[in-house]
């Protein structure tokens, strides 16, 4: 693998950020009637930088594996949407395995009316851009108006191979315009929940997420959400809010 560009922004291992006190949920899935679905990460991201395009098929990673992002768990429960991303990534990045402790997970991207891809699966040459339909970021602090020029994109350089022209971090564009009140990241998922209140059809909701370095990317397919009921007898978790989220700067060294 490619040597890694160390000059990065690291996040602080984040914990949890939940308003209120106690979120109640299960692992991934808001309990009571919702819309809930699955989907598998399928999607190969933009160019590669220092290899061919299709060198690395999904991941750009060594034998461990650990930036691997596999699926999303996406429910809704009134106007609350909650997005939980899985992989072996978080473990590694939590536990600062591999590379991937170097690399801070993203913010969540959003294309509220849909993402409009530029190929077909496996997207090996898809970018992010203001035409693939992206509009909202969400942050730890709310979900705003997605700026492009304010964007961190994937980290560039010479002696790097990454994923390249993926938004990573950052985009505020305007004033917050909902809540945000989960947004966790542990070794097993990361999990965002907030409000949904644009007035668009949930079920054409694009989700995009990397982590600092691209090696993985997933983006969602502009798929229904299925109703379902989920009742769990047991298994619920109760989290306590702790407080914020950090963010500990680190100064490039090229």
């Amino acid at each position: 693998m490619g040597k890694m560009n160390k000059g990065v922004v690291k996040m602080k291992k984040w914990l949890v950020f939940l308003f209120p006190a106690v979120f109640v949920m299960t692992m991934g899935l808001v309990v009571g009637h919702a819309d809930n679905i699955s989907v598998p990460d399928n999607y190969w991201g933009g160019r590669v930088v220092g290899a061919g395009p299709t060198d690395y098929g999904d991941m750009i990673a060594g034998a461990l594996g650990e930036f691997q992002i596999t699926a999303a768990e996406i429910s809704l429960e009134a106007n609350q949407l909650t997005v939980k991303l899985l992989g072996p990534y978080f473990n590694a990045y939590v536990n600062n395995i591999g590379l991937a402790g170097q690399y801070g997970p993203g913010n969540l991207y959003l294309a509220s009316h849909g993402w409009t891809p530029t190929d077909i699966a496996p997207y090996a040459t898809d970018p992010f851009t203001q035409a693939g339909g992206w509009d909202y970021v969400v942050t730890p602090d709310g979900v705003f108006p997605l700026n492009f020029a304010n964007i961190i994109f994937t980290l560039a350089s010479e002696d790097n191979i990454y994923r390249a022209d993926q938004a990573w971090h950052g985009g505020i564009g305007g004033p917050k315009v909902a809540d945000v009140t989960a947004y966790l990241v542990t070794q097993d998922f990361m999990l965002v929940s907030f409000e949904f209140p644009f007035g668009a059809d949930p079920d054409l909701l694009g989700l995009h997420f990397t982590m600092a370095c691209g090696n993985d990317v997933f983006r969602n397919e502009p798929v229904p959400l299925l109703p379902t009921v989920l009742l769990f007898g047991s298994g619920l978790l109760g989290l306590a809010g702790i407080g914020g989220i950090g963010f500990r700067r680190k100064t490039a060294r090229g």
